[in-house]
């Protein structure tokens, strides 16, 4: 399973990303606070960013999380 974990680095983010079980394909979005490494993909997003194409962030994900 392939999942977008949106604000990582936060509070609620970081705490998501401790309980990610190990076969669960993961990539974690930061946006200035980066994210420890945890032999995971990161991406830095800004998310109120209004020329972001949101369709072609969210392309192949089978779950999105939103902790932003």
């Amino acid at each position: 399973m392939r999942v977008l974990l949106i604000g990582a680095s936060g509070f609620i983010g970081s705490k998501v990303l401790d309980l990610i079980p190990a076969n669960i394909e993961l990539v974690a979005t930061y946006y200035t606070n980066k994210i420890r490494p945890k032999n995971i993909v990161t991406k830095r997003l800004d998310i109120l960013d209004k020329t972001l194409n949101w369709n072609e962030i969210i392309e192949g994900y089978d779950c999105i999380i939103i902790a932003a």
